[in-house]
């Protein structure tokens, strides 16, 4: 079946135009999780038709789907009425942009969104083979101009990770040689999130357990590719269980498992060692733990809430550096709206846009 955007594709390479621009039929549903905001029952209705055609991406702190309509100021007005978060055409390339460079996370800046988006993009690839031609161009140009942004005005901002942000908060550098907090780090989960952490936790032992082994695995191989790391695959429940007795600390990368928490809080809690051992999930927000959730029975537990508010403590330089990149984000849809390359000089009209 050629779609419709197909269909301009090739009109419009007859025309002599190799590069065709149709950012006004893009389309981006944003459903943030720290809001809780809910995707009602009549909006799912209205985007069924392009959900074969969507690429979808899911993380921690939001939900979004990128399509292309021919009739988006109508999809998008009738979406608004009922709260959805919709952009259409260059707000929706600038909010892509933006979110791939990190500029629309909690930890502003942050380099991981960046490799879950393509890690995310190459899998829907693979899954939805053929259905997401129509998106390819506009994720190449996202991808482009995240590289260019980035190496501009993010290169060195600091502290833009969630690996460092952890680092902090469990004051690694702090705990004295014979302190148990000196002791092993246990790392839960082994997806794109552990493995940005995981650099960040290699000047202790660290244990890595995963659900699916040879996700473990292939982490722990790159881990034991760097120098002085000690890095081990924990296989079968009991083995789980037993590290969570033994940490000094835990990082859990992975969403709540309300049929082995409880476990691992008694394992934890169980424990003959002392001092300040800390348990930080960055699979949850605050507003999506119950009142009563086992969690609450660890006295040093932290949420990804608890690393957003020491990000936010940024000082002047780092809020300068985030306003030029917002900027340039902007300048850059605007470019990708007249088409073509970004090397394609415009007339003083186009520049106009920028004044």
């Amino acid at each position: 079946m050629v779609t419709k955007a197909a269909e301009r594709s090739v009109i419009e390479k007859e025309k002599g135009n190799s590069a065709p621009n149709f950012m006004n039929h893009l389309v981006v549903i944003h459903r943030s999780k720290q809001l809780q905001s809910v995707f009602p029952a009549t909006g799912l209705g209205l985007v069924e038709p392009y959900r074969a055609n969507a690429f979808r991406m899911e993380t921690c702190q939001r939900e979004l789907w990128v399509f292309q309509s021919d009739e988006s100021e109508d999809l998008a007005h009738s979406l608004r009425v009922l709260g959805v978060d919709i952009r259409v055409g260059a707000s929706a390339y600038r909010f892509l942009l933006s979110f791939a460079c990190g500029l629309e996370s909690e930890v502003k800046g942050e380099t991981d969104v960046f490799g879950q988006l393509k890690q995310a993009w190459q899998g829907a690839q693979v899954l939805q083979a053929g259905t997401l031609d129509d998106l390819v161009p506009w994720m190449n140009r996202v991808f482009e101009d995240t590289k260019e942004v980035r190496s501009r005005y993010l290169q060195n901002v600091g502290g833009a990770s969630y690996g460092s942000l952890v680092r902090k908060i469990l004051n690694l550098e702090a705990a004295s040689d014979s302190d148990d907090g000196r002791g092993p780090i246990l790392l839960v989960g082994a997806g794109q999130l552990a493995a940005s952490v995981a650099p960040w936790l290699t000047d202790r032992h660290l244990m890595v357990w995963n659900r699916t082994e040879d996700r473990a695995h292939q982490l722990v191989s790159e881990m034991r590719s760097k120098p002085r790391s000690s890095v081990e695959v924990l296989t079968g429940s009991d083995q789980e269980m037993k590290a969570w007795s033994l940490a000094s600390h835990v990082v859990i990368c992975i969403p709540p498992d309300t049929s082995r928490d409880d476990l691992r809080v008694q394992a934890f809690l169980s424990s003959p060692l002392s001092g300040k051992r800390s348990v930080v999930h960055l699979g949850v927000m605050e507003s999506e733990l119950e009142s009563d959730s086992v969690w609450s029975n660890v006295p040093h537990f932290y949420l990804l809430d608890d690393l957003f508010a020491m990000q936010k403590k940024s000082d002047e330089f780092r809020a300068a550096q985030f306003a030029r990149a917002q900027k340039a984000c902007e300048e850059r849809s605007a470019l990708r709206s007249m088409g073509g390359s970004l090397s394609v000089p415009h007339g003083w009209e186009d520049l106009a846009l920028f004044a």
